[in-house]
């Protein structure tokens, strides 16, 4: 293995996927070399350590046919047995050793085939110098598991086989709490595996202990333990799904809050020619709330549990061989991003293997790259000789595109007849070609696609303009706390803003060129001002990372009372933690936040008038940010919680 101890901790930086990706890895795993005919239980087990009890140690353990001699290799990057696979979960041969060293500097491989002969290896990033060659010793066997291993799961002394991954002292656990790993993982990872769980009797259980010390034995924390639940975003499996764990309480069997349109359609491409003429396939379902859920006695079921829940699934679910590997947009305009109701449509695309590089699969199995949305344009684009001809792959990419943009907007006609939820849509733009208002996400009804934002002069980036994405507007006036009306203006405020001072407008152009959303643009920046002058409005909220000061939370610019810009700092945790989904998913949550943020920032410029004060402000703001951040790495476990 020629890699050099510098390069084996660079290797450390290549996966994205967080502790749920090296989760998965180990667990895709598991589940390839199951015992057929067998259940398949994989315990987690997390080890709290110190006074903060954080996850140090995770012990991942399953009872599938265990290794031979090939556990030699299985910590070598591309040291898999499956390279290739057309039918399998595994194919790369990377995702063992990247999930281990993403985690941590120290892991091991414990595996049998028979009780009592258990083999391991093992890497510590520590015993190699930065120029040194890495070199894997050959495996030990030993006839009884560590201690620590049977202290916090005893049934493994009684298994024939199986297979045990050891990650000791963890350095990049994310979260780092076992309440909020669980928390947040349990969901995910019931989506990744429902599937399984559901048809191949897969068991996933989270035991959590805590060792005060190392002389100590790890003693079980009970609230912590537990088996993962279904999390189908389709809301078509009936049993065995969270539905039935608090707060939804829905008894197990009755969980069908949404009902499947049609049947399962499947998508066939013309024949491969480097596969012997293999047709791929794609099946696509549509899955649509079932009306009393969509609208509960009436009125927006957005705000219930279950419309909660359906909101952290929005998106189309890409399966590949049962597993789910992404939820996302995947560059589809949906009719309205900004309607809260489009957590009531679901759509889910699967696929096997055999796809994988006519989809453009990516090694971590997170992505499939070439699964995107293709419109009339990039199909022609590919058209080169103009002969009406294209590759099979881009037809087959191209008519899964079709009837996925169809089956979007047949879902969303259904859902928007049965009428409006409570928060407003965002306003159609006017057309620049038709002058009619309807230019929605850079489709125009009457034209089709439109490729600037007529308001800023910018390119749509997915049928988004990136200024009017950054910046954020209240939908109640801050002076007199009334609704605006539809042209976004306050009834009770009578003047209208002032034009800007050449000063002014210099001083605002130098801030906007500050920040990466403009591009440094002229004419962006220039059509900025106008719509802020024309909109007369005083308060905007921009999202923006902050990289000379991640602490800061905000940031203001002021205009003497004309005009205020608030940045709000993307790379701080609080944006992160609690206000990233609701700008993404447009919650009528985050109308709270912009008020909260506005009313702050008013309440600062009264007294701005006095130096002291306002210096003796801005110092108190920064160690607000400051403090906010610690507060949220050190109460983790709390704000998990209370979550």
């Amino acid at each position: 293995m020629s890699l050099t101890g510098a390069g084996l901790n660079s290797m450390r930086s290549i996966p994205t996927f967080g502790t749920v990706g090296a989760l998965s890895e180990i667990i895709d795993n598991s589940i390839q070399w199951r015992v057929k005919e067998k259940v398949t239980n994989i315990n987690v087990v997390l080890i709290e350590k110190g006074k903060g009890r954080l996850v140090k140690d995770i012990i991942i353990s399953d009872n599938g046919v265990g290794m031979g001699d090939i556990i030699d290799t299985c910590l070598y990057f591309g040291g898999g047995t499956n390279h290739g696979s057309t039918t399998e979960l595994g194919k790369f041969g990377i995702g063992l050793p990247f999930a281990c060293c993403s985690q941590t500097t120290k892991y091991y491989v414990y595996s049998w085939q028979k009780k009592g002969v258990y083999k391991y290896v093992s890497r510590n990033h520590d015993d190699y110098e930065q120029n040194d060659i890495v070199v894997d010793k050959p495996h030990k066997t030993i006839s009884e598991l560590p201690k620590l291993f049977l202290e916090t799961n005893p049934d493994l002394a009684l298994q024939e086989s199986g297979t045990i991954v050891y990650w000791e002292d963890c350095d990049n656990v994310e979260p780092k709490m076992a309440s909020t790993i669980i928390k947040y993982l349990d969901e995910l990872l019931g989506r990744t595996y429902r599937n399984f769980i559901e048809k191949d009797k897969l068991n996933i259980n989270w035991r959590t202990y805590n060792q005060a010390s190392e002389t100590q034995r790890p003693t079980i924390v009970n609230d912590y333990c537990s088996s993962i639940k279904i999390n189908d975003p389709l809301r078509l499996i009936k049993s065995g799904t969270l539905l039935s764990k608090s707060p939804y309480n829905i008894p197990d069997g009755q969980h069908d809050i949404f009902e499947e349109v049609d049947e399962e359609i499947p998508i066939f491409s013309d024949p491969d020619p480097s596969l012997n003429g293999h047709r791929h396939e794609v099946k696509l379902r549509l899955s649509i709330a079932k009306k009393e859920y969509q609208r509960p006695g009436g009125v927006d079921g957005g705000s219930t549990d279950i419309g909660k829940l359906c909101n952290r699934s929005y998106g189309i679910s890409l399966v590949r061989h049962n597993r789910e590997i992404k939820l996302g947009n995947f560059d589809y305009v949906m009719p309205n991003s900004y309607d809260a109701r489009l957590r009531f449509m679901k759509i889910e695309a699967s696929f096997e293997p055999i796809s994988d590089k006519i989809l453009n699969v990516n090694a971590n199995k997170t992505d499939a790259l070439n699964f995107r949305h293709m419109g009339v344009k990039q199909y022609e684009a590919h058209n080169i000789d103009g002969d009406g001809n294209v590759g099979f792959d881009i037809k087959f990419r191209y008519d899964i595109s079709c009837k996925i943009h169809d089956l979007i907007k047949q879902a969303f006609d259904v859902i928007e007849k049965r009428g409006s939820g409570t928060r407003k849509a965002k306003k159609s733009q006017k057309c620049p070609q038709c002058k009619q208002f309807s230019l929605n996400k850079g489709v125009c009804d009457t034209c089709g696609p439109i490729v600037n934002c007529p308001d800023h002069g910018v390119p749509y980036e997915n049928g988004n303009c990136p200024i009017c994405e950054a910046i954020i507007t209240p939908s109640i006036c801050v002076v007199h706390k009334i609704q605006l009306n539809d042209d976004g203006e306050c009834t009770h405020c009578l003047t209208p803003t002032e034009p800007l001072t050449d000063d002014e407008k210099n001083e605002l152009i130098r801030i906007l060129k500050s920040y990466d959303v403009f591009n440094k643009d002229s004419k962006t920046i220039q059509a900025t001002i106008n719509w802020f002058i024309k909109s007369g409005k005083k308060h905007f909220l921009m999202f923006t990372p902050d990289d000379l000061s991640p602490n800061t939370f905000i940031k203001y610019v002021s205009y003497q009372s004309k005009i205020t810009l608030i940045f709000v700092n993307t790379l701080h945790p609080f944006y992160k933690i609690h206000i990233h989904e609701h700008y993404l998913n447009g919650d009528k949550d985050l109308e709270s936040l912009i008020l909260f943020i506005i009313s702050w920032v008013s309440a600062e410029n009264h007294y701005s008038a006095d130096p002291k004060l306002k210096e003796l402000i801005g110092q108190f703001r920064v160690n607000f940010g400051l403090k906010l951040a610690e507060n949220l790495s050190q109460w983790g476990e709390v704000l998990g919680s209370n979550g």
